[in-house]
């Protein structure tokens, strides 16, 4: 009986400071980065497939950039609403090099938005919208 009581005494305590008696809540679910994405500014335009399940991310980027064709990849990890991964070419021009992306996810899923560095530490930022 003794043991009920403090349970109860514990609980109204809990309640008293405003935090939760039960199970602790979940942590916030963002929405799923798989998709076809565009990116384009005045320069290129690319549509980007992702994919990924848990923290793993694969993705692949294909259009031009001032009417030359592009092509890359890339692997990394989603972690809640943030992206990161290193890409390389497999068809760009000439001096492009290998680099990473470090992107947010938006809260409702329809936008990412970060930047880009090189290997050679050129970099940039990048918008992203959601095709499908």
């Amino acid at each position: 009986m003794k043991r009920a009581g403090i349970i109860i005494g514990l609980l109204v305590s809990l309640a008293a400071a405003g935090l939760p008696a039960g199970p602790i809540a979940a942590a916030k679910q963002w929405p799923n980065a798989s998709g076809i994405w565009q990116e384009s500014t005045g320069d290129h335009a690319y549509r980007v497939s992702i994919f990924h399940k848990g923290e793993t991310l694969h993705a692949v980027g294909v259009g031009t950039y001032k009417g030359q064709k592009v092509v890359w990849y890339g692997h990394g990890t989603v972690k809640g609403a943030e992206i990161e991964y290193d890409y390389e070419f497999a068809l760009a021009p000439e001096k492009w090099v290998p680099g990473h992306h470090s992107l947010t996810l938006s809260a409702d899923g329809n936008t990412m938005s970060g930047t880009w560095k090189d290997e050679r530490g050129s970099g940039g930022k990048l918008t992203r919208t959601r095709v499908r």
